[in-house]
């Protein structure tokens, strides 16, 4: 982008390389978990996402993020969190992939993670000074807008799985 040193091109260039590799590169190990454990992740955090945002339609007052992203709020927040926590855990329960309990941490982790990978896409995008990522799905923000959340939930899922085994 005009008005940009080389070096900063260079790192956001490799930044989105890495964000968005990783991100998708995680969702393809998950898959060794089961077709379950993939549709858990996503699911999860779909609905966290939608149910932030009906919520945050409804009742939500305090502002999440203002300076990033003005229309979340913390109301909403806390919604995602618990509808997404159990779309993880109704997907899991019975499923043999993880226990219940480690089905509810999933889903926490899921629900936590995907409104940052939204907030860090905001950033970016008030960062270059674009309102959407995109135009191929115009009116959605973008491509990328579709899959920030992923972006971030799918790596954080790893590790919780990773750190799950372990103990």
């Amino acid at each position: 982008r005009e008005g940009y040193s080389s070096l900063t091109s260079m790192a956001m260039t490799v930044f989105g390389v890495v964000w968005i590799g990783v991100g998708l590169g995680s969702v393809v190990i998950l898959r060794d978990g089961g077709f379950s454990l993939v549709l858990a992740v996503l699911l999860g955090t779909w609905a966290s996402d939608i149910g932030a945002y009906a919520i945050g339609r409804m009742i939500g007052r305090r502002k999440l993020a203002p300076a990033i992203s003005p229309g979340k709020s913390v109301e909403g927040f806390v919604a995602g969190v618990v509808v997404g926590t159990v779309v993880v855990w109704w997907v899991l329960y019975g499923q043999q992939v993880v226990g219940t309990l480690d089905g509810v941490l999933l889903g926490l982790v899921v629900a936590l993670s995907g409104p940052f990978g939204d907030l860090l896409e905001s950033f970016v995008k008030r960062d270059l000074g674009v309102k959407d990522s995109g135009t191929i799905l115009a009116g959605h923000g973008g491509v990328l807008d579709r899959i920030d959340a992923m972006l971030v939930t799918a790596p954080m899922a790893l590790f919780a799985l990773w750190l799950i085994t372990l103990l």
